[in-house]
């Protein structure tokens, strides 16, 4: 006996929302520039108008919003050597912690210090370790907040204030429910092949 507990109504956009960063399946595409910048803007009318509307345009041009804030790192890194060179050191523990368990990478088998073998989670750890020092050491930290921060401060104010079509609201409604029915139906085939 299973008991089906009903989701939140909001539950649906908000995992699309975060599954934008997360998720491998889905392809992201750049939307051109006319169309990313062209109006009409407006203040939304409430808070739960506002959340939707982040949720839409983060959906829709969420690479563009990512570009906007690579773009202003990029500008900052150049402006602060110190900056780029924590960045590459990040850049490299990513990539580590990524290939935490492949066999062609020295740190892929078994990693034993002092009669102890690190798990993946423990290795990945390490390389997030890594680069916070890199970024502690350099004084990177302060640098990186500003450097994203200007940039994320216009993505929000942008998806707050452009207004979507009828078009985008439908496909945003009707993609939401579709990833939840595919989800289910994964979660049910996974446990059948079990």
């Amino acid at each position: 006996y299973q008991r089906r507990v009903r989701a939140p109504s909001h539950a649906p956009t908000t995992m699309g929302f975060l599954g934008f960063f997360s998720s491998k399946e889905k392809e992201v595409k750049v939307q051109p520039l006319d169309k990313f910048l062209q109006g009409p803007y407006q203040a939304p009318n409430n808070a739960d108008h506002l959340r939707q509307r982040v949720e839409r345009n983060v959906a829709k041009f969420g690479a563009n919003y990512m570009m906007v804030v690579m773009f202003g790192l990029t500008v900052y890194a150049i402006t602060y050597p110190w900056l780029f060179g924590a960045l590459v050191v990040c850049a490299l523990c990513v990539y580590g912690a990524n290939h935490a368990d492949d066999e062609r990478m020295p740190w892929g088998g078994n990693v034993t210090i002092n009669d102890y073998t690190l798990c993946t989670r423990e290795k990945r750890q390490a390389f997030a370790g890594i680069a916070l020092l890199a970024l502690l050491l350099c004084g990177a930290v302060g640098l990186l907040l500003w450097g994203t921060l200007a940039p994320s401060i216009i993505c929000l104010t942008h998806a707050a204030l452009k207004q979507t079509t009828l078009i985008s609201k439908v496909a945003h409604a009707v993609g939401s429910s579709v990833d939840a029915k595919v989800s289910s139906v994964r979660k049910r085939v996974n446990s059948m092949m079990k």
